[in-house]
């Protein structure tokens, strides 16, 4: 299913559905900062609204914007690589990532 489409039968993330993605997963951080692949895993499932709305509840509970990926990538460097990223670049960016 093409990423800038939701399934029909879902159309409303509630906060604690977002909030699950903060959770750190059993493989997050074998290689990246845990924070970098607790980011990359919400910008996998999010639609951009969405991971804007992840973006604040990731910022308020502490975790970094900017970790990095075992090649240096920051978050969004990372995801501005893909194509079809332009939204979830610009949340990045006014969410304060470098």
């Amino acid at each position: 299913m093409a990423k800038d489409k939701a399934p029909e039968y879902f159309t409303e993330w509630t906060d604690e559905m977002i909030e699950r993605f903060l959770i750190k997963r059993t493989n997050a951080g074998e290689l990246n900062d845990t924070d970098f692949d607790i980011a990359i895993y919400a910008y996998q499932f999010m639609l951009p609204e969405v991971f804007t709305r992840f973006l604040v509840l990731f910022k308020e509970t502490g975790l970094d914007i900017n970790a990095k990926n075992v090649e240096g990538q920051t978050v969004l460097q990372y995801i501005s690589t893909h194509g079809r990223s332009e939204e979830y670049v610009k949340a990045l960016a006014a969410a304060g990532a470098e």
